[in-house]
């Protein structure tokens, strides 16, 4: 039964930090996405595509959980893309 008991503990705290993690990662591209639409330039572009692909649902879930455009993750997502394909 112990061995249970810290099996569930460890998928929880594993859940957790998952979706801290996840928060964090939206947290940093939201700011570089200000970044871009502000200064109209990128900064580690490479970096914020591969998060953006790679978390796209739940971004669209969450910019839609505070209310955000519907359209901010795919504008950022656009841009990073032409820029990198200059």
């Amino acid at each position: 039964m112990i061995f249970i008991d810290s099996f569930y503990m460890f998928v929880g705290q594993l859940v957790v930090f998952l979706a801290v993690l996840i928060v964090i990662l939206f947290i940093v591209v939201l700011i570089l996405g200000y970044l871009i639409a502000r200064k109209n330039q990128v900064k580690f572009p490479r970096f914020l595509l591969y998060i953006v692909d790679l978390l796209y649902s739940p971004f669209k879930t969450i910019a839609h959980f505070l209310k955000l455009d519907d359209h901010l993750i795919d504008d950022i997502a656009i841009k990073v893309r032409d820029d990198i394909n200059r």
